[in-house]
């Protein structure tokens, strides 16, 4: 059986809804299933469905009021105004439970827009925010965007699953990055294990050392450039242990959010694609490996304070893959090595820069 999620231009959110959806029918048909990105939508294949199980358990447990990506998407609301919104998106998902596969195609098939609908919250998507879809003229006057609940519903539950957000820079205004995944031929088959490959840990008391961590970067494109690269190796280690590439990302969705005032505003927003780590996996997966530790290296080390020109010059490299781009880093990497501070083991081998120079662009 087959679910499409239209796309609305919204990428956050479109990409959201589709994670939600994949949780909510792989959950509720208790099956794997399989998310492709067909341009125009997204589309979930489900694969041997146990159509008898009925009752909420099974994906009201996706849901865990704790995590605190539910105070980064209801960015905007009150303690209180983000209990409430977790537990209508808990009704909404019980709904979906409750109903069968067909009826949930019909669901979301229903108009997303809609007046009488739940606000898009802007730590969703930066879409929500007043003032960024349409000019203003120096007065907010620009109304809410209103969504299906249905669907606000599944968007909110993929943010919350896959999603992740980092904090960002050292300056007196917080900021904070969020970070989604694109998939382009993902299969499902447990959630915990997508969550792995889909989000990262913050930096807590309580955080293991051996779990892979973005590094507290000056720049949120540096973070988002560094996700890639660990996204990549993250699909390699899978494709090794299953025997080939059977997990595709087309990119990682990014913005990011600052405080002002009182108020939490959008700033940047941009897309990292994949397509060049992947390409090198399907090549040669061996020294794809020492390509993306050679990078996520450049991005720890660039982390260190006086460091941070290397971070940025890697996250240019990643984002753009040209010669430009590439002499900058080298160059960088080279000082570095010839004052000491790169050790000279972590120098990457012959074999690996001549991978790399195999994808970059003249």
């Amino acid at each position: 059986m087959q679910f499409a999620i239209t796309k609305t231009g919204l990428d956050v959110f479109d990409t959201a809804r589709a994670w939600g959806l994949a949780a909510v029918v792989s959950a509720r048909a208790q099956s794997d299933v399989r998310i492709r990105d067909r341009g125009w939508s997204f589309t979930i294949d489900v694969q041997n469905a146990h159509t008898a199980v009925v009752g909420p358990s099974p994906l009201l447990a996706l849901i865990d009021a704790t995590d605190e990506n539910w105070s980064f998407i209801f960015i905007t609301s009150s303690q209180e105004e983000r209990k409430n919104k977790i537990s209508d998106v808990e009704k909404c998902i019980k709904s979906l439970a409750n109903t069968s596969l067909l009826q949930i195609t019909e669901k979301i098939s229903e108009s997303v827009f809609t007046s009488r609908g739940k606000t898009l919250p802007g730590g969703l998507d930066p879409g929500g925010f007043k003032g960024v879809r349409q000019k203003t003229r120096a007065r907010h006057d620009e109304g809410q965007l209103r969504v299906n609940a249905d669907h606000w519903a599944l968007a909110c539950l993929g943010m919350a699953l896959c999603g992740t957000y980092q904090r960002i820079g050292s300056g007196s205004v917080p900021r904070t990055i969020a970070l989604l995944p694109v998939p382009l031929d993902v299969t499902v088959a447990q959630w915990a294990e997508i969550r792995e490959l889909t989000r990262w840990p913050r930096a807590t008391p309580g955080t293991s050392v051996s779990e892979p961590r973005l590094s507290r970067q000056v720049a949120g494109t540096a973070v988002a450039a560094q996700a890639a690269v660990q996204l990549a190796e993250r699909v390699r280690k899978r494709a090794a242990a299953h025997g080939s590439l059977v997990d595709r990302f087309s990119d990682i969705l990014f913005f990011e959010l600052f405080k002002a005032e009182q108020q939490y505003k959008p700033a940047q927003g941009n897309r990292v694609r994949l397509d060049r780590l992947t390409a090198m996996i399907q090549q040669d997966a061996a020294l794809a490996e020492g390509v993306f530790e050679w990078l996520d290296y450049c991005f720890r080390r660039g982390s260190a304070k006086g460091a941070q020109d290397l971070a940025l010059a890697a996250a240019d490299f990643v984002f753009r893959w040209d010669v430009d781009s590439y002499d900058r880093l080298a160059r960088l990497f080279v000082r570095y090595l010839v004052t000491d501070e790169i050790k000279l083991a972590k120098r990457p081998s012959e074999e690996v820069i001549g991978e790399v120079l195999r994808y970059v662009s003249v």
